[in-house]
Formats: structure tokens, sequence, C-alpha cells
């Protein structure tokens, strides 16, 4: 038995990634522990995890859901550095604060490995040679050679997880010089979510799930489209929708919402796909993964990043469309609305790539990887590598 620590970027949708690879190491019997920010304490332990807490004398409880509701343009992990500077007065950096907490844990928990998320490629640097260490990416597009960050020259021997099967990536050269592995789209089908008013849905007409993502409220056009899309299905009444604004909006910011549409801040996502025949999103891997799993074609408004490769991703696939938020109206939005749910090919296709998604699911390779590399230690690093 090994006792793992994961330290994922502070956004709900990296930490929600890991938990099937998190629950398959506890379920071998491993001890699981994250780092986190208060604000996701509640919502790992509820997964069964345990947790030791980020910055506890410096962080305000429900700093990053009060962040969410401000407005657009907000980066959680930006917003959590200029909190920590502002409260250190330049007594201390931010860094100095975070290299403190990231040892006293590994003094404190004593792990044999440290899974840490792609884009905290300094966490990795701190934890020097102490243990073993593993990379895990939330999406395709964090090959650690491909970013510019002054860090990653530093880490790219450390082994990485991409989390999806490879036959949903677009064709790439293999790079040999780095040890990175596809492994499965870890979608955690037993993630504990909220409930749902199911008494709203009409069991006769077929469903739609929309949702732009916890991070929409970084495009100042998500808003405008989802009341693009409200509009469209005022037009068809013989279709439903479940529409999940995000905590920056809310339903009460829309109008002329027609009886056939359900607004809800949040929604149990995965519960809804399962009776879901059709997704509209934004593109981004873990609600385009989840999907996929439950065999529901899509169409994809890219907002930012990584979406607009995994827009492409779907189109190469042919499991759905793509549309463009710059330009998206009622009628083109309705367009492809109609094109996909009278087009029964998508969902055979969706349901083709969701056998190989379970099946790769059920395989456990990521833990099994994970548990393949715990005797491995780091070389030692210089002492200026933390230095930009």
């Amino acid at each position: 038995m090994a006792t793992i620590l994961f330290v994922m970027f502070p956004e709900m949708g990296h930490t929600n990634a890991s938990f099937k690879i998190a629950k398959d190491l506890k379920a071998r019997k491993h001890d699981v522990w994250y780092l986190a920010i208060p604000d996701f304490e509640q919502h790992i332990r509820s997964q069964g995890l345990e947790v030791r807490r980020l910055f506890a004398n410096l962080y305000p409880d429900g700093f990053a859901q009060a962040l969410a509701s401000q407005g657009p343009n907000l980066e959680t992990a930006e917003a959590i550095q200029t909190l920590l500077e502002a409260k250190l007065r330049g007594k201390r950096s931010a860094m100095d604060v975070i290299q403190e907490e990231i040892e006293g844990s590994l003094e404190n928990i004593r792990p044999d490995a440290v899974i840490i998320d792609t884009l905290l490629p300094e966490v990795a640097l701190m934890c020097g040679d102490a243990c073993a260490t593993v990379f895990m990416s939330t999406n395709f597009d964090n090959h650690i050679d491909e970013s510019g960050h002054f860090a990653y020259k530093y880490v790219r021997h450390i082994p990485e997880l991409i989390l999806c099967p490879e036959e949903f990536d677009l064709p790439r050269p293999r790079d040999f010089n780095r040890r990175y592995y596809y492994v499965e789209a870890s979608v955690d089908v037993g993630r504990v979510e909220q409930p749902f008013p199911w008494r709203l849905l009409d069991s006769e007409k077929d469903l739609i799930y929309c949702s732009l993502g916890s991070q929409a409220r970084l495009h100042e056009g998500s808003g405008r489209l989802l009341q693009t899309i409200v509009d469209a299905m005022a037009a068809r009444p013989r279709l439903q929708m479940v529409l999940a604004t995000g905590k920056h909006l809310g339903g009460d910011r829309f109008h002329d919402v027609p009886p056939n549409v359900v607004m809800i801040d949040v929604a149990p996502q995965m519960e809804i796909l399962k009776a879901a025949s059709l997704m509209i999103g934004h593109g981004g891997l873990n609600s385009v993964k989840e999907a996929i799993y439950f065999g529901v074609p899509l169409i994809s408004f890219p907002l930012l990043r990584d979406q607009p490769m995994n827009a492409a991703r779907i189109e190469r696939h042919r499991l759905g469309l793509r549309g463009d938020i710059r330009n998206a109206s009622v009628e083109s939005v309705g367009q492809l609305i109609d094109a996909v749910m009278q087009d029964k090919a998508y969902r055979l296709r969706a349901e083709s790539m969701s056998r190989r998604f379970r099946a790769s699911e059920a395989s456990c390779i990521g833990a099994g990887l994970i548990e393949s590399l715990l005797n491995e230690r780091r070389p030692a690093l210089a002492e200026h590598a933390l230095v930009s």
C-alpha cells in the first residue's frame, strides 16, 4: 500500500477529471490525499477522498465561489496569487508560501508519489526527489514540450498521463523523447452530484443538455450565446432542454424563456447526459468526454484555450458539429440542432466511440501506470531552477 498525493490546478474541471483514477487507487488499498484550496475541500471529501488544506491561515472560505460571480476574465489561479500577495504585504512572496505549503504537506503526509497537474510544473520542482512524481494532463494540449513556461525545461523527464484514449486525438507525430501515456478518459460515473428536479421534464420529449462549463465567465459572449440558444428552443416545442447557466449568470438574466427550457445554475451533468439525445457545449474536454462516454452527440461553440481543437476532434470523428460564437444567430443555432437531431448517424458514431471509452475505463490503465511508477525517483534539480 502506498500514499499518493494529488495536486490539481485550482479549477473544478481539473479536480473532477482526476477523481476516477484517484478512486481506482483507493480501491487498490492506497491512501489517497488531495492538496486543495478550502473551496474544494467539501467537494473532494464528498467523493470519499482525504484533503489537506492549502493556505489555511491566509485563504478566506468561499473565495473561489465569490470570484465566479464577480464577472468575466477572473482566473482563479491568478486571483489566488493576488490574494496571497496582498495579505503577505511584501514580507514574503506568494511562491515562498506555496513552497512552504508543499514542503509541509510532504513532511506531514509523506507520499510515495505526487500526481501533479501539468499546469503546475513549479510544484514538481518543489517536490524535488522526495518521492515519485507523475504529471496528469486534463487535456490533449498541455504537453510539456509544447509550452514556453520556464519550469517545464527542468521536468520534461517526468512521465505524463493524458486523460483520454488516443482514439479521440488528432493525428500527431510521436515524440519518443517524452514519456507520455494516453490512458482512460477518467469519467467518474460515481461522482457525487447535486439533485435535480426531474419532475420538470417531459418523458415523451427528446432532451438536449446545454452547458458552457465552469469557466464560461471568462468569455464575455457566453451570456449572449445562451440567450440565442434559448430563443432557438422556443421555436422547437417538441424538444426540451436543461440549460446550466453557471453561477456567474443565473436564470434571472435571461428573457422570454420558453416552457421547454429548464434553467439551473449548476446541473448534475452526468445524470442528465444519461437521458440526453444531444449536448450543446463549449468543447471543454471533460464535458466532451462525458458526452462521448454516454454516447451523446455534440454541438460545440468553443470559447478559449484547447476548446477549438476539441471541436476539431469532434468534427473529425463526426460526433457532432461546430458553431461559431461570434456569429451565432437563432437561425444558425436552430439549423445545427436540427441537423444533429435528425441525422441518427451522429448518435451511432457517438455510441461507437462510447464503447471504446468504456473499455478503456474498465482497464483502469491510469492507476496501473501510477503503481508501476511508484518506485521511480527523480534526479536532483539545480537550486536555481525555481528562479525565472
